[in-house]
């Protein structure tokens, strides 16, 4: 079963339903034998109700999820590869991205209770651990909130 974001049937590449907007996930569905409702019920679980994986999404049969799974298909929901704290109480994480990219955002707990680093810029290669070099490698992708 070819799904959108698979390039053959040996080379296949996966598909990340956390990105994917209504036409594409109707695509995905059709494609796949089921019925349109449950463009809504993943569009829900992804976007409202922010699973990470797709066997969270209990509104899909198991035998579907089963399915896209086997067919490449991940949430692709971001995670914490690394966390570290320093002395001062500033948190640096590296978060990973469903597409192998990383971006690297900090915490420093000054001022008004914290402040948020910018870590908006995916893409760059890391020369040490939780370290993004400026002007290595350009920027491949610009980090923007999920919609609600």
């Amino acid at each position: 079963m070819g799904y959108p974001g698979k390039s053959s049937p040996g080379k296949s590449k996966p598909s990340l339903l956390l990105g994917m907007d209504r036409e594409e996930l109707t695509a995905l569905v059709t494609e796949a034998g089921a019925p349109s409702y449950r463009v809504k019920q993943i569009m829900d679980a992804v976007y409202r109700q922010r699973v990470e994986t797709l066997q969270e999404i209990s509104t899909l049969p198991q035998d579907f999820r089963e399915q896209l799974a086997q067919g490449g298909v991940s949430v692709g929901a971001a995670r914490i590869e690394n966390k570290f704290v320093s002395s001062d109480g500033t948190v640096r994480y590296l978060i990973g991205f469903g597409d192998g990219q990383s971006v690297e955002t900090v915490w420093m707990p000054e001022g008004d209770g914290g402040e948020a680093g910018d870590g908006s810029e995916a893409g760059m290669r890391l020369r040490a651990p939780l370290h993004v070099p400026q002007g290595l490698k350009p920027r491949q992708k610009r980090v923007s909130p999920s919609p609600r």
